[in-house]
């Protein structure tokens, strides 16, 4: 079950919207991996998962970018933690909103461009 806050999310998430980031073609910066991509939070960049490269495992642990969006299922994790964050949290449900509307082209149902 995710965790409904990160004592990191106040220093290590310096992204402040999305709309730019998140495409239907986004491929991982370094391999070009076009399934199972994560966004960074601290930097926007796009990188593949554990599972298939670990491009923004390796991301996080050099450049020490702890939380990263799921370009999959929209999940946000936090690499210190080693768990996953809930969405409707305070500095995250912007972004979530963000990825939502990049992803499917419209906001998630009950929110618009102007909830916060």
């Amino acid at each position: 079950m995710p965790k409904a806050s990160c004592e990191h999310l106040e220093e290590h998430v310096k992204v402040r919207s999305l709309l730019e980031q998140v495409k239907p073609d986004n491929v991982c910066g370094e391999c070009g991996h076009e399934e199972e991509n994560w966004i960074c939070l601290a930097c926007g960049d796009c990188f593949c998962g554990r599972f298939i490269n670990r491009h923004m495992v390796d991301h996080s642990m050099e450049k020490y970018h702890l939380v990263a969006l799921s370009l999959s299922d929209l999940s946000f994790w936090c690499y210190v933690c080693d768990e996953y964050i809930i969405h409707t949290n305070p500095i995250l449900h912007p972004l979530y909103r963000d990825a939502h509307k990049g992803k499917f082209g419209d906001y998630p149902p009950g929110t618009n461009e102007s909830d916060q």
